[in-house]
C-alpha cells in the first residue's frame, strides 16, 4: 500500500526485515495496524525527496519496528505537544 504511494510521489520505499518473522503474533492488531498506518501514511505524505525507510527486526520475542524518512519533520515546539 505504502509502496505504491511512495512510487506515485517518485520517492523510494525500502522494507528490510531482520530475523525471522514469527507464524502468529500475539498484540491488539487493530491498534498496531492503525499506529503503523499512520506513521507509514504520514512519513510518505510529507516526504517531498529522498524516501521512506520501514525496518522490522524480530528477536526474542520481541519486534523492533523503525521508520526513518527524509521529510521535514516536526517542528520543536511541537515535540512537547505530541509526545
Amino acid at each position: 500500500m505504502f509502496e505504491l504511494q511512495a512510487r506515485n510521489k517518485g520517492i523510494n520505499f525500502c522494507y528490510v526485515v531482520s530475523g525471522d518473522l514469527p507464524r502468529v503474533v500475539r498484540a491488539d492488531q487493530k491498534r498496531l495496524s492503525q499506529i503503523l498506518i499512520n506513521i507509514l501514511g504520514n512519513a510518505v505524505k510529507f516526504t517531498q525527496r529522498g524516501g521512506v525507510n520501514f525496518r522490522l527486526q524480530y528477536a526474542r520475542e520481541f519486534a523492533f519496528i523503525e521508520i526513518e524518512d527524509t521529510g521535514p519533520g516536526i517542528l520543536a515546539e511541537e515535540l512537547d505537544h505530541i509526545f
